[in-house]
């Protein structure tokens, strides 16, 4: 599940540990700084409402920590080589410029959230 690392990872713990237990009342618990309890009721297909806003603070509390900074923004490499970051709300338009981009060649690494790392030099 979720708890295990993924393709790729470097080593260590992962980053989120989610245990599931059953109970009567779905519901969701932060039982450590990194480890998230879900109660989800036997045979039922649903997680509790709250279970996607919890994870993705721990996640994100998990990419500060390390030092990386996700971002509401799609990143494209352009022919030339540079790197553009379009930022925008929901519904600005970050997708469609992205299509666009592509079709012009450019390489799309992510059309909605995109991970900033920051490194002591300043990059």
């Amino acid at each position: 599940g979720l708890s295990r690392p993924t393709p790729g990872w470097a080593g260590g713990e992962p980053a989120l540990r989610v245990i599931q237990r059953y109970g009567t009342v779905p519901r969701v618990r932060l039982v450590g700084e990194t480890t998230v309890r879900i109660t989800t009721v036997r045979d039922a297909a649903v997680l509790p409402g709250d279970f996607p806003h919890v994870l993705y603070g721990l996640a994100r509390r998990s990419y500060l920590q390390r030092r990386r900074f996700p971002t509401h923004a799609a990143c494209v490499e352009m022919p030339s080589g540079a790197y553009a970051l379009i930022a925008g709300p929901s519904g600005a338009g970050k997708t469609s410029a992205v299509l666009a981009c592509a079709t012009r060649g450019a390489r799309v690494f992510s059309a909605d959230k995109t991970v900033l790392a920051f490194h002591d030099s300043g990059e």
